[in-house]
């Protein structure tokens, strides 16, 4: 039971919630956080983080918290109709919604081109925020390490191979494997100056 992460899930849903993570960061008792990037917050949010980033004693894991039912539609109402409520920027599908759309043969392919287009301006904002902590960090004398691992197939409707680059591209180390990637970053973690040794 040593190599236990613990994790808090939805970072910028909201300022107090992201300030109650952002204390137990301090404190070192945050492996990792996944982030929210499409709530009206999301900017405060983060420029909270990059502002602790020198007093933290290690930098957490980040990953995207991709949320399709709440929130802003990043990928806007002229490109993804389907997926914004009545409100002209906000997100205007339930789950139940979602998931019944998704067996519509008329609807299916409308709704999967546009969750592919949020999904990516999502996974933009992220990786500018992934981005600026890496800067933030090197200004304060430390380094951050993206590793990812994509899980899908070749013959995946979101294009693993096409994720797997644009990750890359941004300068995260790809793994082979989930295992693989716990290992990584255990690694990384472990030979990281004043880092955790899981």
């Amino acid at each position: 039971m040593d190599n236990i992460d613990i994790h808090a899930d939805d970072y910028a849903l909201t300022p107090n919630t992201s300030r109650d993570m952002l204390a137990c960061m301090e404190k070192g008792l945050l492996d990792s956080i996944s982030i929210v990037p499409n709530m009206s917050c999301f900017e405060e949010c983060m420029e909270l983080l990059y502002q602790k980033i020198p007093e933290l004693p290690f930098l957490p894991k980040m990953s995207v918290h991709l949320d399709f039912v709440e929130g802003r539609c990043l990928a806007g109402k002229e490109k993804a109709p389907v997926l914004v409520g009545r409100e002209e920027t906000v997100m205007g599908l339930s789950w139940g919604k979602l998931f019944l759309l998704s067996y519509m043969p008329w609807k299916k392919r409308t709704v999967k081109t546009q969750l592919k287009l949020e999904i990516r301006e999502q996974l933009k904002e992220v990786n500018a925020v992934i981005d600026r902590a890496v800067e933030t960090a090197k200004e304060a004398g430390r380094s951050l390490k993206v590793v990812a691992y994509v899980c899908g197939t070749d013959k995946d409707r979101q294009n693993l191979e096409e994720q797997r680059t644009i990750l890359a591209g941004e300068g995260a180390i790809l793994a082979d494997s989930n295992v693989e990637a716990a290992h990584l970053a255990a690694q990384l973690l472990g030979n990281q100056k004043g880092g955790k040794n899981r």
